[in-house]
């Protein structure tokens, strides 16, 4: 396995690691940490990277504050056409709830995840239920997805709890 750190550099940096990647083709896994580097242009370089190489995991991507909605609508779309990956883990990455329809896409098409983590995003309950739907759809058709976790949500009630409960009764 070769392992590519990203943990910080300029823009034009991050986009210059990606691009050779593209290239080079070595990673397997990449993970990503504390960067302030992971813009909307650095997303759209990387989508390109991730849809077209074999990266097994996609660890720890975000800051809290960098990947949001485009970014995540990005990686989801490049997530949707890579049957390698295994683990996508996406914490603190400040995404909406207009973030939940990729994200719902990505689950219901990709069954090769076997670990989904969302953490920290800030999803309001019909986003939430629009991703648990797939997931179940996701189980039913033999997905390997193993692990969804969107714990430590911005705004998580009880509906939330309710929800995901109901999805992985759904899911037997």
């Amino acid at each position: 396995m070769k392992i590519i750190c990203l943990y910080s550099g300029s823009e034009a940096y991050c986009i210059e690691v990606i691009k050779a990647l593209r290239v080079n083709k070595v990673a397997t896994y990449i993970h990503f940490d504390d960067n302030d580097c992971l813009t909307p242009a650095f997303w759209r370089h990387a989508a390109e990277w991730i849809a077209s190489n074999p990266i097994t995991a996609i660890t720890k991507i975000g800051n809290y504050k960098i990947v949001g909605d485009e970014g995540t609508k990005l990686l989801c779309e490049a997530m949707a056409s890579n049957t390698v990956c295994k683990e996508l883990l996406v914490d603190g990455n400040n995404a909406t709830s207009a973030s939940a329809p990729p994200v719902a896409n990505l689950t219901s098409t990709n069954m090769t995840l076997t670990e989904l983590v969302c953490m920290r995003s800030d999803w309001s309950t019909h986003a939430l239920q629009s991703i648990a739907d797939t997931l179940v759809h996701n189980f039913e058709a033999g997905g390997s997805l193993q692990v969804f976790n969107v714990g430590m949500m911005k705004t998580w009630t009880d509906e939330h709890n309710s929800i995901m409960l109901r999805c992985f009764q759904g899911s037997k």
